[in-house]
């Protein structure tokens, strides 16, 4: 399968670890300052000035989950598919990568993905 026609997009080669430093980096302000991330996450209003259904920003979702605010973007191609899974205010990411793209195998890894996020969490057992 020939990817090459998404580099140009950002569709680089990493690893769950390459994605926790990224995802660690965007929290310590090491790329970009404060304000140009909030923006990445800020979801974008729609054409008609709605608010956009899916929560999507400048390449991130945002939303909440146990009332706790939540960035995350992933994605398949043809043979694997990657999650990264950001709370701000807690200072936790996650980061999975498999090499299967069945959508059932994606929303069950995405709902791990979520629990292995709650270990980290304050007050976690």
């Amino acid at each position: 399968m020939n990817n090459s026609y998404k580099w140009a997009g950002g569709g680089f080669l990493s690893t769950p670890t390459d994605l926790v430093r990224f995802g660690n980096g965007l929290l310590q302000n090491a790329w970009l300052t404060e304000d140009i991330r909030d923006q990445l996450w800020q979801p974008q209003a729609l054409a008609d000035g709605a608010d956009n259904p899916q929560n999507y920003a400048l390449g991130f979702r945002v939303g909440t989950a146990d009332g706790r605010r939540v960035v995350n973007h992933g994605g398949d191609s043809v043979g694997g598919a990657s999650f990264l899974l950001i709370f701000p205010e807690e200072q936790v990411v996650v980061a999975y990568a498999t090499n299967s793209t069945a959508m059932t195998v994606m929303r069950n890894l995405r709902a791990e993905t979520f629990e292995i996020a709650a270990w980290f969490m304050p007050g976690a057992t």
